[in-house]
């Protein structure tokens, strides 16, 4: 009798972990993500095909207009449907919006050098890369920050050291673009750790650029635990 209110204590502790009266707002702000993996720079006449998504309230792509302006024409040119092409050596900030207004936008440097200078210098191929980061926030106390890096083209998600969660049932971390919900998300395994430095290998035919957050998910209960936003370093 005694083992069986004991096991009873243990499951209601772990359920009240994850489980509160909260309201789960499942409207975020619209936005515009570029997609496309721009190189460290591109040669005078060179030209680059831009692609962008559009993400709606509810997290999910939607199809939407979507312009895009060159900063610094002189040296970046840019269709509206996003064909770049290189005109002189500088840099450039390219943006696409949404054509109906330009306050969704994201933005992305692209460098252009002359072919008589020498190209900037390339990591060694074997060095990895942090290519996004980002902060982790949640209701459930959660915090510290994310890297996302790359190493012979592939991909992980690495929590670093200052990286805690309290102690909840079935927490998975998925890439998303919705805060509230797992609806069209990847997910990338569950949490091994709950303090300090984790990593989860990222598919290799998914498109980090396509994503908002890194969002962390608690299975046994389908609610949200926390996420943070996916950013350039």
């Amino acid at each position: 009798m005694k083992k069986k209110i004991i096991f009873g204590l243990l499951i209601a502790l772990s359920t009240v972990a994850c489980v509160r009266e909260d309201i789960i707002d499942d409207e975020q702000p619209e936005a515009v993500r570029i997609t496309t993996s721009i190189p460290s720079a591109i040669a005078v006449d060179g030209t680059i095909n831009l692609e962008a998504i559009f993400i709606n309230k509810a997290g999910a792509r939607e199809t939407r207009p979507i312009i895009w302006t060159s900063s610094e024409p002189e040296v970046i040119e840019v269709t509206r449907e996003g064909l770049a092409r290189a005109l002189k050596a500088g840099s450039s900030v390219v943006s696409a919006a949404l054509e109906e207004t330009a306050e969704v936008l994201d933005s992305v440097t692209i460098t252009v050098v002359d072919d008589s200078m020498p190209p900037p210098p390339a990591p060694p191929v074997s060095q990895e890369i942090v290519i996004k980061n980002g902060t982790l926030s949640g209701d459930y106390d959660l915090s510290g920050s994310f890297t996302i890096r790359e190493k012979d083209g592939k991909q992980r998600v690495v929590f670093e050291d200052d990286f805690f969660m309290t102690s909840i049932p079935a927490p998975y971390i998925y890439l998303s673009n919705s805060t509230a919900v797992v609806d069209d998300a990847v997910n990338l395994g569950r949490i091994n750790q709950l303090t300090g430095t984790s990593s989860y290998e990222i598919p290799e035919d998914v498109n980090v650029n396509e994503f908002q957050f890194v969002f962390l998910w608690c299975e046994a209960f389908s609610i949200p635990i926390g996420s943070g936003e996916i950013q350039n370093p």
